[in-house]
């Protein structure tokens, strides 16, 4: 993916994201098809995507990120090329994903483990010509200099994932960080592609 389909990627993601940021409750609008030309997977390889969703917090932030979490599933296959036998969703709680059973792709409870476990499978289903697309969203708390993603159980923090990451050899990992603080998650995992 070059630069430009980066950032159109990105600015896709903000399109899609809006509704949480900002509170709205819109119906899903999805990314005009100049943009999901560009999403296209210009390699022969396959894009999978795990859409990881920390605990809500309270009832406005649930209803938001229940509704963000609804929004990017449905823009996966149309917008991302994603179909859902390459797509892994995790959220912040049992309500949440009782909220969420009716997508394409049935919800798992967001926790340090589940989130290990998601990254272990597909590093046996991902192939080195493939891309993986991560997406966080949620909260995330800075203690100690530490940056933690708040999920059910024990958070997880940048040095965490990017050590569930290793075994994920594939052509790109693209991990779009929408929680605050996330500053502190970029360099434990940027590395090629």
């Amino acid at each position: 993916m070059s630069k430009y389909q980066s950032s159109l990627a990105l600015i896709a993601c903000i399109f899609l994201f809006d509704g949480y940021m900002a509170g709205a409750q819109t119906a899903a609008t999805y990314a005009p098809e100049e943009l999901r030309r560009h999403f296209q997977n210009e390699a022969t390889g396959h894009r999978w995507m795990l859409i990881c969703c920390g605990l809500p917090g309270d009832d406005m932030h649930r209803e938001r990120l229940t509704t963000a979490v609804a929004r990017i599933v449905g823009a996966t296959e149309p917008v991302f090329e994603v179909p859902s036998n390459r797509l892994r969703v995790l959220v912040g709680d049992e309500t949440m994903a009782d909220a969420l059973k009716d997508l394409s792709v049935r919800p798992d409870v967001c926790t340090a483990e589940e989130t290990a476990a998601s990254l272990q499978a597909l590093a046996k289903q991902i192939q080195p010509n493939d891309s993986l697309w991560i997406i966080c969203l949620g909260h995330a708390q800075l203690y100690a200099g530490r940056s933690t993603f708040n999920v059910k159980g024990k958070d997880f923090d940048a040095s965490e994932l990017s050590k569930w990451l290793a075994p994920v050899q594939c052509r790109e990992r693209i991990v779009m960080l929408t929680m605050p603080v996330s500053g502190f998650w970029i360099k434990p995992l940027r590395g090629p592609n």
